[in-house]
């Protein structure tokens, strides 16, 4: 088992193409890395834009220690601060403390609906981050990601 280690290093942030990269390094070494794709999707939502939450990656010796959720903080700052109602996600079910990270920040589980890939769709409503408001606003959202075809 590796040695863990805390992260109080800054976070990197890089735009690349219609993403933004969020890393940490140590030492010079990787340690976390983090993406949001940034679009324009009227077609699923109209005036309401979001964003979607493309990947989290800790190695192994930082986990633990809050790293993942210094990531994904940076990216939600960083969508609220465009203007970005809601941010999408897919996850495994396998994926445990993903999830845990996710639903601490009131990412909501999308019933029904799944990804390409068939993992679960979580989104974060980021106007109304109280919980219980995702479950009962939640079902409108669901129904146009199913219209455009998101497997349901």
């Amino acid at each position: 088992m590796a040695k863990m280690h805390i992260y109080d290093g800054p976070i990197k942030r890089e735009e690349v193409g219609q993403s933004v990269l969020f890393s940490a390094t140590s030492n010079g070494s990787f340690a976390g890395s983090a993406r949001l794709d940034l679009m324009e999707r009227p077609e699923l939502f109209g005036p309401k834009p979001q964003c979607y939450f493309a990947n989290l990656s800790v190695s192994e010796e930082f986990r633990g220690n809050g790293l993942g959720g210094k990531l994904l903080d940076s990216a939600l700052t960083e969508a609220k601060s465009r203007g970005y109602r809601y941010v999408l996600l897919a996850v495994d079910e396998d994926k445990e403390i993903a999830q845990h990270i996710y639903n601490e920040r009131g990412f909501r589980i999308l019933p029904g609906i799944r990804d390409g890939y068939d993992r679960m769709v979580m989104v974060l409503d980021l106007e109304n981050r109280r919980p219980g408001f995702a479950a009962a606003h939640m079902g409108a959202l669901a129904r146009d990601l199913a219209r455009v075809g998101v497997e349901a």
